[in-house]
């Protein structure tokens, strides 16, 4: 049985993995790939619609992947190794980007694939079952 020190070490060796995972989706895929990003989807679906109107590329477009900040942390920041330090899951949205009533990139069941694609490269453990209705789960301690 690990120990709590080793179960964070763990948690945040896969946010490692995590954020190089993002950096690969960015570079081959031409997502768009945050992390914490705003606090829920809502707002996270909102900001990037506003920012990202008139500057996509519909061709090359690659959809979206995030976490918010309610959804995407491992080990929350200032954690003591103590009895209550709490390590969670980390729940992705993805898919394409809605803007004006339109939808832009790839749909979420092809943004899915790709995403599962580069974790098994990388060694990422996550739970998908490839449904495209349902989130993917980074599971730091798997």
């Amino acid at each position: 049985m690990k120990t709590l020190r080793e179960k964070v070490d763990q948690a945040k060796k896969v946010q490692k993995l995590l954020t190089k995972a993002f950096q690969v989706l960015r570079k081959r895929f031409r997502m768009v790939a945050r992390q914490r990003y705003m606090c829920c989807n809502g707002c996270a679906g909102s900001a990037l619609a506003e920012e990202m109107r008139g500057k996509l590329d519909p061709q090359t477009f690659g959809g979206v992947v995030l976490t918010t900040k309610q959804s995407g942390v491992f080990v929350e920041p200032g954690t003591k190794l103590g009895s209550t330090a709490r390590i969670h899951d980390v729940r992705l949205t993805y898919g394409p980007l809605g803007i004006d009533g339109k939808k832009f990139g790839p749909d979420a069941k092809t943004v899915g694939d790709r995403i599962a694609e580069v974790f098994d490269e990388l060694g990422v453990p996550y739970e998908w079952d490839g449904d495209p209705e349902v989130s993917i789960k980074v599971v730091p301690l798997a």
